[in-house]
């Protein structure tokens, strides 16, 4: 059919009635004519359509429809929502044209609009309602024309032979004469009939065609012989170039009787044969179509997709040659389509989902094969030829009868095709593919496995630039579902593809490699390693194969382990990954930054602490005090064994705030390696080390190791008098009584007894190592939760603030302020109790909305004398002290 061209309606009082009409006709139909917003509106139609005809009109203002659109005075308008809403309603009430000549009357014209309104969405036999109502047009000045199929009063044979046809067929009923092209039982019986006015009197139809109730009785009676005997491609290509014929010359609803009673007499009678067998199942099936698609195209597919079932189901062609006879008749289909217009442009404006034309028949014809033949074509090498669309249909059959082996059947074979030498075949899979990637990781995920190897496998050898990019496309999907899914299995065939395809094809291996993201997705491996019991040897191999972003991962997650737990585990999976991670976690050690590198220092410490140490004692010098301290923590928080000695040898490297840290670690390390450096520093001996506040660490140390070597030193330490007489500080001493207590018990009585010391004077003391601790890291000291905020004021480099004290220990604490102190900056504090106060250097460390903690790095041994009975006062009033 072909598309007519419209007009805008240049008139302002036209349109305005148009649309006035419309909002009248609604109000009829809601409300009645009698409700007073109905006579309004009739007000404003009339006066409307007054202007209308005032402006020049001789003959009137018609309004006809055709083919469902509105025509003003001949001419066919662009259609808006009031015009389309009119010519509907006309449409449906086989009403051709309403004409308002000069001499309307008001009367006539509400009287019309009442019968419009009372006719509802019902409107047959409104044109005889009208007529009657509205009497001699003279009287009335509205003249209505119902639709006809022949012109009336033409005297031409053909048209009075044609007439009597229609009359014979369906009687005087016009309504069921309307759109002899959109119903295929209308056009049915009317060939029918036509066949049998063209035969000599007397004679029998070969079909046996007769007449009879409406119905599907009907359908199969007038179809006469609907089996498919006889039916070729060339008839059925004979009857879809008459369809097209047809379309060209009237289009659906709008074809002359008459010329479409002489293009079927002109057929050979095999091709009548074939319409008619196609117009009785047609009618007898009615199978769904998407809106809008016009009966002319329906029937034509119909014609086309059958053919194809017939000869593939008795075996007469293999599933290509079907293919390719669709293809064939497709193209007379097209033209047809042509013909037709660009009504599927129109659904896709309108939201429906339309099949592209080239794949039309093809698709109609595997929705409508049986079963078994789908299937065996489905485990065959033609799978490819079935489109995606109702592949999905079959298989979320099998998904929901849980037939996972045949499932995986129809999903290997499927992706096999890929290696077929047609390029068609190769595309199209591939294409398939990714409409069906979600369904291979269903069946355990071996589907999937072995699509990947298959796809990859073909990617190496194909040398077409495009095919090449549609199949890595695919590829890339398959990998990013294994790693969505976690099939570990076809993850590792994903990596072998890309480590061969390294070989070959450097370039695009890194590409797909990067489009897969399958390093992104290291973090979720790594998070099911800690919530299964025990990760399955895929996983691990899985890592193992990507050694320095598995690496990279694990250190950036040990770096932020807050339980023993965790890290244990992550730990023995690094270890498990082989040399390969400690090579690729050195590597980049060594060239990355201080804020990249320092994360990586607790795992290297686990893997390679030999290798940590030589590349530290060359760059620490170099880093800045905040780096040197999160090192010494990052080693502390890996529970290396050996850490005690790996610190040993860095603290000459360390800044003097970050020593008094590192000496604790040495002293929870369990370590003993490191006790000639601690016996040192406790004497004093070492000239960079002989702060009072670092030769206390060293003190408690060797309390924490158990060192008995020390025990000479500590008695000492104790019991002379050039220390008991105030030369060195009472904390001194006291340091030194607790280790000794720890590592003699009861040679210790006798001499703090003799030195005056009591076990209250001793308090707090020092935490020693707990293996069951649930934390990565340890407190040194117990700490105290105060009764009521303890007032003191930090200062930095950005100024002075005052701060609320909250909990405290020797070793640090919590506070709350109102300023925002940022963690691992350099503070000072100073607490006032009573009279006197005392001060601490501190490093700021976690900061938890208004609540900072903090911890001593450096203080002088007297004010940490005040600070030891303050804790003790504060231990003695606390109920509960916080450890």
């Amino acid at each position: 059919m072909g598309a007519k061209q419209t007009v805008e309606i240049q008139n302002p009082a036209v349109r305005d009635f148009l649309r006035s009409l419309n909002i009248l006709l609604k109000s009829a139909r809601m409300y009645g004519m009698a409700h007073a917003q109905t006579t309004a509106q009739a007000d404003d139609a009339w006066e409307h359509l007054q202007a209308a005809l005032s402006d020049g009109r001789k003959s009137g203002l018609q309004l006809a429809v055709s083919e469902n659109r509105l025509l003003v005075d001949g001419l066919p308008v662009k259609a808006g929502p009031a015009e389309q809403s009119f010519a509907q309603f006309l449409a449906s009430a086989d009403i051709a044209s309403v004409t308002f000549t000069a001499q309307v009357t008001r009367e006539a014209f509400v009287e019309m609009m009442r019968l419009f309104g009372e006719s509802g969405s019902k409107p047959e036999g409104l044109a005889e309602k009208l007529k009657e109502a509205l009497g001699d047009e003279k009287l009335s000045g509205i003249r209505i024309n119902e639709i006809r199929f022949v012109p009336a009063g033409s005297d031409r044979p053909e048209n009075k032979v044609t007439a009597q046809l229609l009359a014979q067929t369906f009687g005087a009923d016009s309504a069921q004469m309307q759109g002899l092209l959109d119903d295929p039982l209308k056009l049915l019986k009317f060939i029918t009939a036509a066949e049998g006015a063209s035969q000599p009197a007397g004679s029998q139809s070969t079909t046996g065609a007769q007449t009879g109730p409406p119905g599907h009785s009907e359908a199969a009676s007038a179809g006469g012989g609907t089996g498919p005997a006889g039916r070729t491609e060339e008839e059925t290509g004979t009857v879809i170039r008459l369809l097209s014929k047809l379309a060209r010359e009237g289009g659906v609803g709008g074809t002359d009787p008459v010329k479409l009673r002489q293009e079927f007499s002109e057929l050979p009678q095999s091709s009548q044969d074939t319409l008619r067998r196609a117009l009785a199942e047609f009618a007898l099936t009615k199978p769904k179509k998407p809106v809008g698609t016009p009966l002319l195209l329906q029937v034509a597919e119909h014609l086309a997709v059958q053919l194809a079932l017939d000869r593939y189901e008795k075996g007469d062609a293999r599933v290509d040659a079907v293919t390719e006879m669709l293809n064939r008749l497709n193209r007379e289909v097209d033209s047809l389509r042509g013909t037709l217009g660009s009504y599927e442009e129109k659904l896709k404006q309108a939201g429906f989902e339309v099949a592209r034309p080239a794949d039309s028949l093809e698709q109609q014809f595997w929705a409508r094969a049986p079963e078994s033949a789908k299937l065996d074509v489905l485990l065959s090498d033609q799978a490819w030829r079935v489109p995606s669309h109702y592949l999905r249909e079959y298989l979320d059959q099998l998904v929901e009868h849980d037939e996972a082996e045949r499932l995986q059947q129809v999903l290997v074979n499927y992706v096999s095709c890929i290696h077929s030498s047609s390029p068609e075949a190769r595309q199209k899979t591939a294409l398939g593919l990714k409409d069906l990637v979600g369904y291979y990781p269903r069946p355990g995920g071996q589907a999937l496995r072995i699509a990947i190897g298959h796809v990859g496998e073909e990617l190496a050898k194909e040398n077409d630039p495009r095919m090449e990019k549609l199949i890595s496309g695919t590829f890339v999907l398959l990998g990013q579902e294994a790693a969505t899914r976690r099939r570990y299995p076809a993850i590792l065939q994903l990596l072998s593809v890309l480590q061969s395809l390294e070989k070959a094809r450097r370039g695009t291996a890194s590409d797909l490699r990067a489009r897969v993201g399958l390093e992104n997705r290291v973090p979720d491996f790594l998070e099911e390693v800690l919530r299964v019991p025990e990760p399955s040897g895929d996983l691990i191999e899985v890592l193992r194969r990507m050694p320095l972003a598995a690496a990279e991962h694990l250190a950036g997650k040990i770096s932020r382990c807050l339980r023993r737990r965790d890290r244990d585990r992550l730990v023995k999976l690094a270890e498990e990954l082989g040399p390969e991670a400690a090579h690729a976690l050195r590597e980049v050690f060594r060239s990355r930054p201080p804020a990249a590198a320092v994360i990586i220092v607790g795992l290297l410490s686990r893997l390679d602490p030999a290798a940590l140490e030589e590349v530290l004692l060359v760059r620490l010098h170099e880093w800045t005090r905040v780096y040197q301290d999160a090192v010494v923590r990052q080693i502390a928080s890996a529970g290396s064994p050996g850490r005690g000695l790996l610190l040993a040898k860095l603290l000459d490297a360390l800044d003097p705030l970050v020593a008094p840290l590192a000496l604790d670690e040495i002293g929870m390390s369990g370590d003993t390696t490191p006790t000639p450096l601690l016996l040192g520093i406790a004497a004093g001996d070492l000239p960079r080390f002989t702060a009072p506040f670092l030769r206390v660490k060293a003190i408690e140390a060797l309390g924490r190791l158990r060192v008995r070597e020390a025990i000479p030193l500590l008695r000492q330490l104790v019991e002379s008098k050039e220390f008991r007489h105030g030369i060195s500080p009472k904390e001194l001493r006291i340091a030194a009584a607790q280790s000794l207590r720890k590592m003699d018990p009861e040679g210790a009585k006798a001499i703090l007894s003799s030195v005056g010391f009591t076990p209250p004077d001793l308090e707090p003391i020092p935490f020693d190592p707990n293996d069951d601790a649930p934390g990565v890291r340890q407190r040194y000291y117990p700490r105290v939760k105060l009764p009521r905020g303890l007032p003191a004021k930090i200062s930095t480099a950005d100024g002075e603030c005052s701060v609320s004290i909250r909990q405290l220990s020797l070793g640090g604490g919590i506070c709350s302020c109102e300023h925002r102190l940022h963690p691992g900056t350099p503070a000072t504090i100073r607490i006032k109790t009573g009279l006197r106060s005392f001060a601490a250097k501190l490093l700021l460390r976690d900061a938890r909305s208004e609540l900072v903690a903090f911890e001593i790095v450096d203080m002088d041994l007297e004010d940490r004398a005040r600070l030891r009975a303050l804790l003790q006062a504060a231990r003695r009033s606390s109920p509960r002290p916080s450890t």
